[in-house]
């Protein structure tokens, strides 16, 4: 019937659109996954630039500004930085604790100490982790090392 010819007709195009989302969520996770360390690398030369006295000021702003070129094409494409700063709250779903420190004056239980790596996320409506924020964190447990 029509009507039956119809219906199949919808779920084909359902099925096809979840498909087609689907397959953009794998070739951007593959490929900001392979541009993270790029980006990575130009944060370190950025700070390091921006440190060293000797640096003229237009390369320190040079290099920034080609990272936060790569992070808006990222942006373009669903992925985001995930926000992370000292004394946030840790969340083990978006960090990954490298080092565990002990308390120090004026720091909480279980807040970062610092954020060693950015991490990222893509889409709106269901984010998917790509990569976890590495940070260190504070805790009060007698079992912190300061590797």
């Amino acid at each position: 019937t029509l009507a039956g010819s119809m219906h199949r007709m919808k779920d084909l195009e359902r099925a096809l659109a979840r498909d087609v989302k689907a397959a953009r969520q794998k070739g951007v996770t593959a490929l900001s996954k392979d541009l993270f360390g790029v980006v990575d690398t130009l944060e370190l030369a950025s700070d390091a630039a921006a440190r060293d006295a000797a640096t003229p000021v237009a390369i320190a702003e040079g290099v920034g500004m080609v990272r936060g070129s790569f992070l808006k094409v990222l942006e373009n494409h669903g992925v985001r930085a995930i926000e992370a700063s000292v004394g946030d709250k840790f969340d083990p779903t978006l960090h990954d604790a490298d080092r565990r420190l002990p308390l120090v004056e004026g720091a909480t239980h279980n807040t970062l100490a610092n954020v060693r790596v950015s991490g990222y996320e893509f889409g709106e409506e269901e984010k998917v982790l790509l990569r976890a924020c590495k940070v260190d964190v504070f805790v009060d447990d007698g079992k912190s090392s300061s590797q």
